[in-house]
């Protein structure tokens, strides 16, 4: 027979049980506080601040990918950090992710006509060195990396980002030169597709790099880069669950690109089209579907339906129009 030591054993059971006292006594505390407000810590006010002061990029990382290891755990898995997408024209988005923040193809504002992006960012990717998309001077933080043309896999803090070889034209670059589309991943799995000016659809071999893809952020305005018609081919080709329009024709753009509109006319048959009156979304995943909220109102283009505080679910698929001032 096994001896066992009654002391022992009692000790060891007090402890368990005590252990699991505290643990749920703590996820109860967790999930009230606004810590368990989806783990949103970049809306909570005292990170904001952490992340303010914080000069160390690697630091802010680190600390992100803890926070989200602790939400994690406490939820027992499932639970994504909201990712914030603004827009800053053109084909500039910046991508913000527990405090962390990413620019895509930064333009300089007064070359284009438009305003002057407003991001301050840690990373700034570009897909290829035309003028409206390398500003990266003008997004950069102190201290920040920059990446152009980056082909193949890299961690930028918590993201990890996977660079795809494409062209901007549809002869493999003889008329514009080489493209690079991004692929842009959380730690928690939502994956962001910018195409850069990608100037045709996309083949095999680049559908077998991207993966799932989440929310696609596609160029609609043709001249320079793909149509409408062929980002829809796009979209379809990636499976996303929502595109994001971008590289088309605004109040003040002085370059020659097509306007919004023949992509509702011929989309809104076939997806879902939401307006969104504002430059800036938050998004989430879980396995099925993408939820999209806003500060501000949207409009469902079928129905005419306004949301005051925009709240969409996305279980097929579905185009999201945002604005900027």
């Amino acid at each position: 027979m096994l001896g066992i030591n009654p002391l022992g054993f009692a000790a060891s059971t007090l402890y368990n049980i005590s252990w699991q006292l505290i643990t749920r006594r703590i996820q109860r505390l967790v999930k009230r506080s606004r810590l368990g407000d989806l783990c949103r810590l970049d809306r909570d006010p005292r990170y904001k601040r952490t992340s303010k002061a914080s000069t160390n990029i690697q630091e802010q990382a680190a600390l992100s990918l803890a926070q989200y290891n602790i939400c994690k755990h406490i939820y027992g898995g499932g639970i994504a950090l909201a990712v914030i997408i603004r827009w800053w024209g053109h084909a500039c988005f910046e991508i913000l992710y527990s405090g962390v923040s990413i620019t895509i193809d930064p333009h300089d504002g007064a070359s284009i006509g438009l305003k002057k992006p407003g991001a301050r960012s840690d990373y700034v990717l570009m897909s290829h060195e035309h003028f409206d998309h390398n500003a990266y001077r003008v997004v950069l933080k102190e201290g920040g990396k920059y990446l152009s043309m980056a082909v193949g896999e890299n961690i930028l803090g918590p993201f990890k980002v996977r660079g795809i070889q494409t062209f901007h034209d549809k002869e493999r670059g003889r008329r514009r030169g080489r493209n690079v589309a991004y692929v842009i991943e959380t730690p928690d799995g939502f994956r962001i597709f910018h195409a850069g000016d990608l100037g045709h659809v996309l083949e095999k071999d680049h559908l077998r790099e991207t993966g799932e893809i989440h929310l696609a952020l596609l160029p609609v305005g043709g001249t320079f880069t793909i149509d409408h018609e062929e980002a829809l081919q796009v979209f379809s080709s990636l499976n996303a669950k929502v595109m994001v329009p971008m590289h088309y024709w605004v109040k003040g753009v002085n370059l020659p690109l097509n306007t919004i509109d023949k992509l509702v006319e011929r989309a809104k048959k076939e997806y879902k089209i939401y307006w969104v009156d504002g430059s800036e979304i938050e998004v989430s995943g879980k396995p099925g579907s993408v939820s999209i909220t806003s500060k501000h109102s949207c409009r469902d283009e079928a129905s005419g339906k306004i949301l005051e505080r925009c709240g969409i679910e996305v279980g097929d698929r579905a185009i999201v129009i945002l604005s900027i001032g």
